[in-house]
């Protein structure tokens, strides 16, 4: 194998934990900034900071709960 293709092998694991962090931002950007400018509650809430924290926050509190939720239910009905 030519040291080129080396480096890229080696480098595909890191590449890919990347992509899955910077995936999940993203996603909680995008669901936050979908609250945020849908939902008036959420629109007048955290002026001071800037949007993209807002929707982050946001997004990230939403998410938290709806795993709430659903660890909840689970545990209801018995599945692992």
């Amino acid at each position: 194998m030519s040291e080129t293709v080396k480096i890229l092998v080696q480098a595909l694991p890191k590449v890919i934990k990347s992509l899955s962090v910077i995936g999940t931002i993203a996603l909680v950007l995008v669901a936050g900034g979908i609250f945020v400018h849908n939902i008036a509650f959420f629109h007048g809430i955290l002026t001071q900071l800037p949007s993209m924290v807002t929707e982050f926050l946001i997004g990230l509190l939403i998410g938290l709960l709806v795993l709430g939720i659903v660890s909840l239910f689970k545990k209801i009905i018995g599945e692992k």
